[in-house]
């Protein structure tokens, strides 16, 4: 697991100089450690600047410069002798952009998905274009125009390209030849030992840094109840949020498109044995009075690759009046689910996934948050009652189930019929999409046929729990139908 000192910085350089705006202490603890926040004081650029021009780093609502209008704080300068504002946008005369990685191919190679990843977020949203160059092993000596430059680097040199004595993640920042015409190119550096970060955070890293080669400032207040990408501090979020995008609309010449984004709150996430316990709500403004599906992903240990904690997904469809009273609105957008997770240290995000007006999912979804959680042994089973069907006196039910306790052991299933032990069934049948959602081995589904009484019959499965030595634990579950635990009805 790598050792996270790191500080996340953005500079402008202007004519060749380097101004760092921003920092963070770095801590020298763990990946799940969460950093001080430091922010320098504001550099005046004086005679490197055109006549009258001086560097200001701005927020919402700041006396320095008046951008209040574009909702979100970003990097701009100021005429001082004319008392004009002139926040500095990129120019339009380079409406595509080649982002140029640079650096050890290995290395440079780690975030190459996702730099695509981000690049993505902001294509589907903007009318810009990205293009990317690869010139590995090349080292960072010219800065054309239309380019920002991603080099990878030792953490000395990053540290000194940087302007800065301390260890640190990497930086960025944008630069202009001419102030009147605006931003023309930019440069990111990384430290080379930020390709072990976990994805998600090399991920929120490039967002961050690409966020300043375009021209966005630190922001560390709330906007519209979220963190933003460009807090200085905060490695929870991963995509661009509400905020940043209307900060890179306005760099940006107008080109983004500022979607309705879901808006939600996780109010806990707790772990327990075995399991954790998310609480929160979540509503999407396009269609607010539909319940949301919530995603639940784990990196487990803290990194890697981000697996899905339970299917069928969570839904936010519990009635929260407080929720609609504050919001004004109507529907049920409340969640509160228990899920399985093995035992160790991880890091887990919870996903809203947003809907446009006629409740199709638009792409817009929310990270709402993350968190890490240290999870103890013995762990409740966990599955899904997928169907069942009567024909006669001739029953069949299918799901899956698995217990994270023996994650390779197929679980016996308890079926009970009215209320009524009934028969016992092996979930022993290959399952493979259940295995690559939850990140698992071995055989766990179940489809079996067996004769019942004629009739309707009201249909219960149970998971019977195993521990870590296969032996039966007594933690036994309902298996879930949809989104919850519950029994299946027949007409016989």
């Amino acid at each position: 697991m790598p050792v996270r000192n790191f500080l996340r910085v953005g500079f402008v350089a202007l004519f060749g100089l380097v101004v760092v705006l921003f920092g963070m202490v770095p801590t020298g603890e763990a990946v799940a450690a969460t950093p001080t926040t430091v922010r320098a004081e504001v550099i005046d650029l004086g005679p490197m600047l055109p006549p009258g021009f001086a560097v200001a780093s701005s927020v919402l609502g700041s006396a320095e410069i008046d951008c209040a209008v574009h909702e979100i704080g970003f990097i701009g300068f100021v005429d001082t002798a004319g008392g004009t504002n002139i926040c500095m946008k990129w120019s339009a005369q380079y409406p595509t952009i080649t982002l140029v990685l640079q650096g050890p191919a290995s290395i440079v190679a780690a975030f190459g998905p996702q730099l695509d990843a981000v690049i993505a977020e902001i294509s589907a949203v903007s009318t810009v274009n990205f293009v990317v160059a690869d010139r590995t092993g090349a080292e960072v000596n010219t800065l054309s125009l239309g380019e920002i430059t991603i080099e990878m680097a030792s953490e000395s040199l990053v540290s000194q390209q940087c302007g800065l004595t301390i260890v640190i993640a990497g930086c960025g920042g944008p630069s202009a030849e001419n102030a009147s015409e605006g931003w023309d190119r930019g440069v990111i550096l990384l430290s080379n030992p930020t390709a072990d970060y976990a994805p998600g955070d090399r991920k929120s890293l490039i967002a961050h840094e690409l966020g300043h080669a375009l021209g966005l400032a630190h922001f560390d207040d709330l906007f519209e109840g979220k963190l933003q990408i460009m807090h200085s501090s905060s490695w929870e979020v991963s995509s661009y949020e509400s905020g940043d995008l209307r900060g890179l609309n306005y760099m940006l010449g107008n080109a983004i498109v500022i979607p309705n984004f879901a808006i939600a709150n996780l109010e806990e996430l707790e772990p327990g044995p075995g399991e954790i316990r998310i609480h929160g709500w979540s509503f999407d403004p396009d269609l607010p009075s539909k319940d949301l599906v919530v995603h639940v992903y784990a990196f487990f240990d803290g990194e890697g690759d981000p697996v899905a904690l339970d299917t069928p997904v969570v839904r936010a469809a519990d009635f929260r009046p407080d929720v609609n009273r504050s919001l004004g609105i109507e529907g049920d957008h409340g969640f509160n689910r228990t899920l399985a997770i093995r035992p160790g240290n991880h890091r887990v995000c919870v996903y809203s996934l947003s809907v446009d007006a006629v409740g199709d999912l638009d792409g817009m979804n929310q990270l709402i948050g993350c968190r890490y959680v240290s999870v103890t042994d013995q762990a409740p089973p966990r599955g899904a009652f997928d169907q069942v069907a009567q024909t006669g006196t001739s029953m069949n039910v299918s799901g899956w189930a698995y217990d994270l306790d023996s994650e390779n052991q197929s679980l016996d299933i308890a079926v009970h019929l009215d209320g009524v032990p009934f028969i016992n069934i092996k979930a022993n049948q290959t399952r493979p999409d259940v295995n690559e959602i939850v990140g698992i081995s071995g055989d766990h589904g179940f489809n079996s046929t067996f004769t019942v009484p004629a009739g309707g019959h009201t249909v219960c499965l149970y998971a019977l729990g195993i521990d870590s030595s296969g032996v039966g634990d007594d933690e036994n579950v309902l298996l879930s139908v949809v989104d919850k635990p519950d029994c299946r009805i027949t007409a016989g």
